[in-house]
């Protein structure tokens, strides 16, 4: 799945976003600031290395350095502001 969206609870709503870069799957993601990462999964062919960066204010999507190792159902932990 590439689209996205944002839920409102004060409205109660779901508002489309800017689409992801690549389709994926059984991700994982981690928010930091206004940032929220989407991490490794699947692209219903491969298992993949690679991680997806949202910017929640400026709506736009950008490509983050790759992974050593391919991830798919997995977990992400965060400790303050750092993955482990």
């Amino acid at each position: 799945m590439m689209s996205v969206e944002r839920y409102d609870p004060v409205s109660n709503t779901w508002t489309l976003v800017d689409s992801m870069l690549n389709y994926r799957s059984n991700h994982e993601i981690a928010i930091i600031g206004t940032e929220i990462y989407v991490i490794g999964g699947n692209d219903a062919k491969t298992k993949l290395n690679t991680m997806e960066v949202y910017n929640i204010k400026e709506n736009k999507w950008k490509v983050a350095p790759l992974m050593k190792h391919i991830r798919s159902e997995f977990a992400v932990i965060m400790i303050f502001t750092e993955f482990i």
